[in-house]
């Protein structure tokens, strides 16, 4: 799943080019920061494709932070 091909953001939440490109391209790991601001950016024209391309890493790194317990 990938944001749109047409999906457009301010450059202030990017940066550059290759990294809304990131977005559009299925399975490439986001960096976290570049995943973070797209979590938080609430302007996409289609918040649902983007959603669905960041959930899988997100998640990942939400469990990631929490450790199991030593038994």
């Amino acid at each position: 799943m990938t944001a749109r091909s047409d999906e457009t953001q301010c450059y202030c939440h990017w940066g550059s080019e290759e990294e809304l490109a990131q977005l559009k391209v299925p399975d490439v790991v986001l960096d976290p920061d570049l995943l973070r601001r797209t979590w938080d950016a609430p302007d996409w024209d289609d918040h649902g494709a983007v959603l669905r391309r960041i959930l899988p890493q997100h998640i990942d790194a939400r469990v990631g932070q929490h450790k199991a317990p030593v038994l």
